[in-house]
């Protein structure tokens, strides 16, 4: 996935070479794969919802690698946009599926660190494209884009692989559906693997049957806007929208920056290394994050107020980049690597709080709803920032920073706070808990008046 998304930062000189493009061109194939991203959202959130979290990571993957592949063969600038469209359809539906899966296995005191540390993967898939595009494309771009994109295709093959052989189905879907014999299977094959099978042969006998609330309606759109959830849901939203379009803002102009400072001040200008550097500042942000997401010391702390603290982190170190931006080129690099550290601490804080805020009847689906509005924020950005950015550099900061602030008060409005909570299985399950959770909440604020 992280790969993936930073391909195209790496084309704007080679397909400008190839078929003489200006800059709105190429950030218009960058829009391409966010429609396509939206897309894939919208349509395998709520496939995995229906058919499994598994089969629709299968299928998702494969759909990147194979556009992923056409597009290195592609001879014109119209079907190479379309294949790229293709690949980001597929990387929209490995999240939601992903994510379900994931955090229906660990359990609930943990799960927000394991939730955050995986999603670094991102940032290893980042700096592995940095090191496939410095070998391949190194100093003449333009002479290996194709073979760039060829390598840059096969990890999603090796993913799929992986999913068919190794990755097995989430237990708490197989349980909405009723599939008792596959959820015992998956249960006695994960007991295995943790050395516990023996004690769940005593609890699971031959002819036991695990209590299970099948769920008939699955993946619904509507269930994500009912009266007692539209609030959450809006705010959920307006949070992915944000860190969509200012951390692919960051990620798709980085180049252009990079070229704008070392015409101004002694700044290494080799693009790969400075991407390279960028996707490394990203795992201290999310590794702090992960310590803190959980941290029992601090127990109030939780993913709400966390979330919106990044945030802001990431409005102010925008703004100082615009008080500074015509003066220190160096510190200007600086702040914007703290910026990419903090909001990709906080988008993957955001991938964990999703997935646990909605219950497992819709899990996939919410994820690939408030996916689809980040790919809005990520169509946007590229265009927007490219222009804003040929005007003056402060330009995109100001509306990054005043982004940041937003989502931080987006993230304050949620009031639910998830830390250390069992996930909830259906819709009913969830505004059961919503209505149990204001009544305690009354009598609190009523003695604090």
């Amino acid at each position: 996935d992280g790969m993936e998304m930073l391909v195209v930062s790496f084309l704007y000189i080679p397909l400008n070479g190839e078929w003489g493009l200006k800059e709105e061109d190429i950030g218009f194939v960058a829009s391409a794969v966010f429609v396509g991203f939206a897309a894939g959202s919208l349509i395998l959130g709520p496939l995995a919802d229906k058919i499994g979290r598994r089969n629709t990571t299968m299928l998702s993957l494969f759909l990147v690698f194979f556009f992923g592949l056409i597009s290195a063969f592609c001879p014109e600038y119209w079907t190479f946009v379309v294949c790229r469209g293709f690949v980001g359809f597929g990387l929209g539906g490995v999240g939601p599926a992903v994510w379900s899966l994931i955090s229906e296995f660990f359990p609930a005191d943990s799960r927000g660190i394991f939730l955050v540390l995986l999603s670094q993967m991102w940032a290893v898939g980042e700096m592995l494209e940095c090191g496939i595009a410095a070998v391949v494309l190194g100093d003449k771009p333009q002479d290996g884009w194709r073979e760039f994109l060829a390598w840059s295709a096969v990890p999603a093959l090796i993913g799929t692989i992986v999913v068919y052989f190794w990755m097995p189905e989430s237990p708490r879907y197989l349980s909405i559906r009723g599939q008792q014999d596959e959820l015992q299977k998956t249960l006695r094959d994960a007991a295995r693997q943790n050395g516990t099978l023996d004690e769940l042969n005593r609890l699971l006998t031959p002819g036991t049957t695990i209590t299970c609330q099948v769920v008939e309606q699955r993946g619904s759109f509507t269930d994500l806007v009912r009266p007692g959830i539209l609030a959450m849901t809006l705010c959920v939203w307006c949070i992915w929208f944000v860190q969509s379009f200012v951390f692919y803002g960051l990620t798709f102009t980085l180049p252009a920056i990079m070229r704008r400072l070392s015409a101004k001040d002694e700044v290494n200008d080799n693009i790969y290394e400075a991407a390279f550097w960028a996707s490394l500042v990203e795992l201290p942000g999310a590794f702090l994050t992960a310590f803190l997401t959980d941290w029992k010391a601090v127990p109030w702390f939780g993913r709400r107020h966390l979330l919106s603290l990044n945030m802001v982190i990431v409005g102010v170190f925008a703004f100082l980049v615009v008080f500074i931006a015509g003066h220190n080129a160096s510190l200007v690099l600086i702040f914007v690597l703290f910026m990419k550290a903090f909001i990709n601490g906080s988008f993957s804080l955001t991938w964990a709080y999703t997935s646990e805020l909605y219950p497992t009847a819709d899990r996939s689906t919410s994820l690939g709803a408030a996916s689809a509005w980040s790919r809005a924020g990520g169509m946007i950005t590229p265009v927007l920032s490219g222009w804003l950015l040929r005007r003056t550099l402060g330009g995109p900061f100001v509306v990054w920073g005043v982004a940041g602030i937003l989502g931080a008060v987006a993230a304050h409005m949620l009031g639910h706070d998830t830390a250390g909570e069992e996930l909830e299985d259906t819709m009913e399950e969830h505004e059961q808990h919503e209505r149990e959770s204001k009544m305690e909440k009354e009598p609190l604020m009523a003695e604090h008046i």
